[in-house]
């Protein structure tokens, strides 16, 4: 996880304006976003996708509310994105050490099959999924029970969107001088060029 600012708050990321006011972001340290992926491909995310949606429901549902409260800026959530791949982390390493040959199987079945479609690799998904019930514990929730809306309990402080947003437009680096004789031009009958 990343080490929090000398006074026990987390670090902020804020953005400034360029002269033609177009947002300069200030970027996170490689140190700060660097961590160990999860060398998996997209076809064994998928196998398992239900169960890690059960299994790391706490720091989802923390890095999307995160999400959520900054306004999209992933930049103030790298702390919770690490602790959502750790969680992926310990899941796939408990897949590896007891259900390692079905897992397999079935992510080579969705990777080979048909666009990907989890419906033509029913014979790989239920062994998969048995063995992960049986040995694991972890349940499968179904779809459900994945879109429902869930008031959660969160250990973070209440997002103030009046103190806390980085994001508020900075003043301008300059300031636009109108002309106060300036008279907008009397339509196209006023253009030198047009005759009737």
């Amino acid at each position: 996880m990343s080490a929090p600012a000398e006074n026990g708050e987390r670090k902020r990321y804020s953005y400034t304006l360029s002269p033609n006011n177009k947002p300069i972001h200030e970027l996170p340290e490689f140190s700060e976003i660097d961590t160990d992926e999860i060398d998996v491909s997209y076809a064994g995310l998928k196998a398992i996708s239900y169960f890690f949606a059960n299994y790391c429901e706490v720091p989802r549902s923390e890095f999307m509310l995160c999400i959520r409260e900054e306004n999209g800026d992933m930049r103030q959530c790298l702390p919770e994105g690490k602790q959502v791949t750790q969680c992926g982390h310990e899941l796939l390493s408990q897949i590896k050490a007891n259900c390692a040959e079905e897992f397999t199987e079935h992510a080579d079945c969705i990777h080979r099959g048909k666009m990907g479609y989890q419906r033509h690799c029913r014979k790989t998904q239920w062994p998969l999924e048995n063995c992960i019930v049986d040995k694991l514990g972890i349940e499968k929730l179904g779809l459900g029970e994945v879109q429902k809306y869930r008031v959660m309990e969160s250990s973070r402080p209440r997002f103030d969107h009046e103190t806390l947003r980085v994001n508020k437009k900075p003043t301008a680096p300059y300031e636009t001088k109108l002309d106060p004789n300036y008279q907008p031009p009397g339509g196209w009958m006023a253009n030198p060029f047009f005759r009737f």
